[in-house]
């Protein structure tokens, strides 16, 4: 079975809320009111909702990615450069596509 992850569609069907109501809640809009706001919160974390960095990367205009190109992935040394470059990239923001040519 494939995995699906869970979309502002999902929660917005679930809640019988629209698109986006359930945007601006996730966004902490002034606009939404405190228990919308709680109720899809609440059911967001139950799909474990993420956002789609793409989409968000579109909406930004930064794609938040580093690319990195090794000669050899099999190599420890490259191995573990590429442990601590995605280690502080997570913490600041970066999300982890990972493609490997062999």
């Amino acid at each position: 079975m494939k995995y699906r992850a869970a979309t502002i569609k999902d929660i917005a069907q679930a809640l019988r809320l629209s698109t986006s109501t359930v945007s601006r809640a996730l966004r902490d809009s002034h606009e939404i009111s405190a228990a919308t706001k709680q109720l899809v919160l609440e059911h967001a974390a139950r799909l474990n909702y993420h956002p789609n960095p793409i989409a968000l990367s579109l909406k930004e205009k930064k794609s938040r990615s580093i690319g990195v190109i090794v000669s050899e992935i099999a190599n420890s040394f490259f191995s573990q450069t590429i442990n601590g470059i995605e280690s502080v990239a997570n913490e600041k923001g970066y999300n982890g596509n990972y493609f490997a040519k062999s």
